[in-house]
C-alpha cells in the first residue's frame, strides 16, 4: 500500500524540483541541493518519493549512498513504500548483496572502489550527509569524482538533520563543498506544534562536568581528558540519581551518552544499582546482542541504555524521553543528534527530558538554533576516517562515534572553559510550557526601589513562598515575585495591571501608592493565599511569572467607612471575589464584587462595569 507524504514532507519533495528549475548548474559545478529536516521527521519517504519521480517521471538512473547497512535496508522498504516494483539493486558487502539497477542503493565503502559498475548515473542521493569528509581523498570523494568522470553535469542531493560539520561550518560553504545550496529547512517548531515532534525539556541537573582544563585538539575536546573529568563518583551518582528520579516521575526509556566506553559501563552499573534496568552498546557488540537489546528497549522492557556515541545516528526508538548528555562536545552536529534521540513520537509521551551535564546548551545554543562556526583559513577540515566503518571523524576523536572504535589519543592543546547549564533546549520552550500549579506557605510583600533608577516610582513586590516541609530551608523556598506599581501615572498601562491584580486578589479600594496598598494588606485584606499559577517569563526563563493567584476565602466586608462596604449595603449586593460569574466593579473604588439579583433597578444607573475574569 503507497503511504502518503506529510505535508512538509511533499513540500521537501518539491523543494528539490524547484531548485533546479531555478538554480544554474554547469559540470564545473553541478546544482546540487540539500534537504535539511529534523531527526525523527521521516526523511525516508522524502527521500523514497524523490527517487521515484527521478526514475519514474524522468527516466534518471539514480545511486542511493549512505554508510550503514541499518539505513540500507531503511531507504530500500521508503522507496518501495511509495513504489513497489521499484526496480532496486542493493550494493553492499555487510548485506551480501552485490547488484546495479536503474536505483542502486550501496554502501559508499562498498561501492566506492566499483564506480564503473554504475556507469552513468544521474544524480546521487546521499543520506545522512554531514558525514561527507569537505576533502575528495576519502570513500565519497572518490565515488563523487569517478561518477562524474563519467557524467560531469550528475546531480548530488544531501537529506540531513545536521547540515554542519565540526571543522567546516555549512556543508554549503567553504572551498571544496559538494552541495551549492539548502534547498529547504524544516523547522523543528512547525513539527512539535503540528504534534509530528515530541518537545525537549530542561531541568535542573545535580552535577556539571568541568572542561575547564580539558585541552582542545583539532576542534573538539580531549577525550581521554574529557573522560578523566567526567567519569568521576560524583558525577556518575548525580547522573544515575536524576535518571531514576525522571523514571519514577512517570517516564519510561532513557538513552545516557558517556564520554567514553569504561565511563558508560560504570553509568549501567550506578543505574542498576539503584534498580534501573540498563545495557551498555558499544561498536563491537555483537548484533544478535544488540538487537535483542534494542528490542527490550522499544518495547519498554528496559529502562535504560549507555553509550558512547553509538546511538548517535540511525537509532529509531521513540520511546526514548530521557536524553542524558553526560558528555561535552565541541561539534553542533553530534550534539544535536545526541538530542534528537528524544524528539520522536511515540504513545504515552508528552515530551523528552534533556539532562545535559556538559554544558552543550550553553556552547551551541538550543537546537533549532545552533551556533554554527565556519571554518578557518584555507587548509582542510581536520577529520579521520574510522577502519572499522569507515565513518568520517573529527580528527580528535579517540572512539568513533558510529561504531565504537577507538583512536591512538591525541596531543593536548589550548584549554577551554565551559560550564553546564539547564536553558532550554529549543529557543521557543519558554513559551510552549505549561502553567504550573504550586501550594503557597506564605505571602511577603514589601516597597521595592530600583538601585539602578533612584528617579523611578517605587513599586509593590509581593512574593510567594513553597510551604513548610520536613526541613525548615524548604520553608525558605520561594515560587515566584511580582511587582505592582501603584506609583507610576494612572494612564500607564503597569498601574492598570496593578489595579486588575488588586481587584482579583484584595478587593477593597485601590491603594493610591505603594505605602497605602502596602498598609491595607497590613490589615488583612487579601485572604490567604493557597497555590499561584506560574509560567516562564517569556522574557528571561529562568524567572516565573504569576498567571493565578488562588485563595482560600472570599475576602470579607471592609469596615463601615470602607465606600466600597458602604455601596454594597446601598445597592444591595454581596462581596463574593471568589466566583468568575457575575463579577463587577464599585464605581467609587472599584472594588470587585457579585450582583446578587442580575435585574437590580438602580444597577445599571449605578455605573457597574463587567470584568470578563476568566476562571482557572
Amino acid at each position: 500500500m503507497k503511504i502518503s507524504l506529510r505535508d512538509y514532507q511533499q513540500e521537501a519533495v518539491d523543494a528539490v524540483f524547484s531548485y533546479w528549475e531555478r538554480a544554474p548548474s554547469t559540470p564545473e559545478c553541478p546544482a546540487s541541493p540539500l534537504v535539511v529536516m529534523p531527526t525523527g521527521s521521516g526523511k525516508s519517504p522524502t527521500i523514497g518519493e524523490t527517487v521515484r519521480r527521478l526514475v519514474q517521471e524522468m527516466g534518471c538512473r539514480v545511486l542511493v549512498a549512505t554508510h550503514r547497512a541499518e539505513l540500507i535496508k531503511q531507504d530500500v522498504k521508503a522507496i518501495r513504500s511509495v513504489w513497489l516494483d521499484a526496480p532496486i539493486g542493493i550494493y553492499s558487502a555487510s548485506l551480501g548483496r552485490k547488484e546495479i539497477a536503474q536505483i542502486t542503493v550501496a554502501g559508499v565503502q562498498s561501492i566506492s572502489r566499483q564506480a564503473r559498475k554504475l556507469g552513468h548515473i544521474d544524480v546521487m542521493v546521499i543520506d545522512e550527509a554531514h558525514l561527507i569528509p569537505p576533502t575528495s581523498s576519502e570513500h565519497y570523494g572518490k565515488l563523487i569524482e569517478a561518477l562524474r568522470k563519467v557524467n560531469p553535469d550528475m546531480r548530488l542531493i544531501g537529506y540531513t538533520a545536521t547540515p554542519f560539520r565540526l571543522g567546516q561550518g555549512y556543508l554549503t560553504q567553504g572551498e571544496g563543498a559538494v552541495f551549492t545550496a539548502i534547498a529547504i529547512d524544516v523547522p523543528i517548531r512547525r513539527l512539535i506544534e503540528a504534534g509530528y515532534l515530541a518537545p525537549v525539556v530542561t531541568q535542573f541537573v545535580s552535577a556539571k562536568i568541568d572542561t575547564s582544563k580539558v585541552s582542545k585538539t583539532a576542534g573538539e575536546f580531549n577525550l581521554k581528558e574529557l573522560g578523566a573529568v567526567s567519569d568521576t563518583d560524583e558525577i556518575n551518582e548525580a547522573v544515575a540519581n536524576d535518571v531514576r528520579t525522571a523514571l519514577d516521575a512517570g517516564r519510561t526509556s532513557a538513552i545516557v551518552f558517556a564520554a567514553n566506553l569504561e565511563h558508560a559501563a560504570r553509568l549501567r552499573n550506578e543505574l542498576q544499582i539503584r534498580g534501573v534496568s540498563c545495557e551498555v552498546v558499544k561498536g563491537d557488540t555483537p548484533q544478535e546482542t544488540r538487537d535483542a537489546i534494542y528490542t527490550k528497549f522499544k518495547a519498554r522492557k528496559l529502562q535504560c541504555i549507555c553509550s558512547c556515541e553509538v546511538l548517535t545516528t540511525g537509532f529509531d526508538a521513540p520511546v526514548v524521553d530521557v536524553v542524558a548528555l553526560v558528555r561535552a562536545t565541541l561539534s553542533p552536529a553530534l550534539y544535536v543528534q545526541m538530542v534528537g534521540r528524544g524528539t520522536r513520537i511515540a504513545e504515552g509521551k508528552t515530551n523528552a527530558l534533556l539532562l545535559d551535564y556538559g554544558g552543550n546548551i550553553d556552547r551551541h545554543g538550543p537546537i533549532d538554533e545552533v551556533r554554527v562556526k565556519p571554518k578557518r583559513g584555507t587548509g582542510e577540515a581536520p577529520v579521520k576516517t574510522c577502519e572499522g566503518c569507515l565513518a568520517q571523524c573529527a580528527a580528535g576523536c579517540r572512539v568513533c562515534p558510529h561504531c565504537g572504535k577507538e583512536f591512538p589519543p591525541p596531543e593536548p592543546k589550548s584549554k577551554l572553559e565551559e560550564k553546564a547549564s539547564e536553558k532550554a533546549a529549543l529557543s521557543f520552550m519558554a513559551q510552549q510550557e505549561p502553567p504550573r500549579r504550586e501550594k503557597v506557605g506564605r505571602v511577603e510583600w514589601h516597597r521595592h526601589s530600583k538601585k539602578d533608577s533612584p528617579g523611578a516610582p517605587p513599586t509593590l513586590r509581593i512574593e510567594y513562598y513553597a510551604p513548610a516541609g520536613e526541613s525548615a530551608t524548604s520553608f525558605d523556598r520561594r515560587i515566584a515575585s511580582e511587582w505592582k506599581c501603584f506609583s507610576h501615572p494612572e494612564d500607564s498601562g503597569a498601574y492598570r495591571g496593578a489595579v486588575r491584580w488588586w481587584r482579583d486578589n484584595v478587593g477593597c479600594r485601590v491603594p493610591v501608592s505603594v505605602d497605602d496598598a502596602i498598609e491595607l494588606l497590613d490589615m488583612g485584606y487579601m485572604a490567604k493565599v493557597v497555590e499561584i499559577v506560574t509560567k516562564p517569563s517569556p522574557t528571561n526563563p529562568k524567572y516565573r511569572e504569576v498567571v493565578k493567584v488562588l485563595q482560600e476565602r472570599p475576602r470579607e466586608p471592609g469596615e463601615d467607612e470602607d465606600c466600597c462596604a458602604r455601596r454594597i449595603a446601598e445597592l444591595g449586593f454581596t462581596p463574593d471575589i471568589s466566583s468568575g460569574e457575575d463579577k463587577h466593579h464599585c464605581p467609587t473604588c472599584g472594588a470587585c464584587i457579585r450582583k446578587d439579583q442580575k435585574e437590580h433597578p438602580d444597577g445599571e444607573a449605578a455605573g457597574w462595569t463587567d470584568d470578563d475574569t476568566l476562571p482557572f
